[in-house]
């Protein structure tokens, strides 16, 4: 894992790139579907306005993603454009929160993984195919023949008075 201070590449408006294992996120592997390759990573390191260390950057990561209309497992790219504040207290996150996301860090070192993993989650597509309607592989449904149509709760008033009459005698 790499470690760094945010603070201190803040100072020299430095910028972090590389490449770090999906297996080396705690939460990432399972939700990406796969546990090899690599998060490519760009991050550059400044201060906003209020002095806070503000963390501009991208991520992107290989998936193997389910297509919920077809139930087929999908390979694509997830991108997450990160975009956030470094805080020091849930009170300050709180505060900025309806402007900025945030992470609440101390003055020591934290992991590239912890500043850009909920970033990545978050950026995971709800779908896979691009448009489900039209999925090749989506499940057809069986045409309705003309006239009839299934009614399963069709006999339950029948039941019911059935329970009934025999709750009565």
């Amino acid at each position: 894992m790499v470690a760094l201070v945010a603070s201190e590449y803040a100072r020299s408006n430095r910028i972090w790139q590389g490449k770090l294992r999906i297996s080396s996120f705690a939460r990432l592997p399972e939700s990406l579907g796969r546990t090899d390759g690599f998060v490519e990573v760009q991050l550059e390191f400044t201060f906003d306005a209020n002095g806070r260390v503000h963390v501009v950057g991208n991520a992107v990561a290989p998936a193997e993603l389910m297509c919920y209309a077809c139930m087929k497992a999908r390979r694509c790219e997830v991108t997450a454009h990160i975009d956030l504040r470094v805080v020091r207290t849930e009170d300050e996150a709180k505060e900025i929160f309806a402007d900025f996301d945030s992470i609440v860090l101390g003055d020591g070192p934290t992991t590239i993984q912890d500043l850009i993993e909920d970033d990545i989650l978050l950026s995971i597509p709800p779908s896979v195919c691009m448009d489900t309607e039209k999925c090749g592989n989506r499940p057809q449904e069986l045409p309705n023949e003309k006239g009839k149509s299934y009614r399963p709760f069709q006999r339950i008033g029948l039941v019911a008075k059935a329970v009934d009459k025999s709750q009565t005698s």
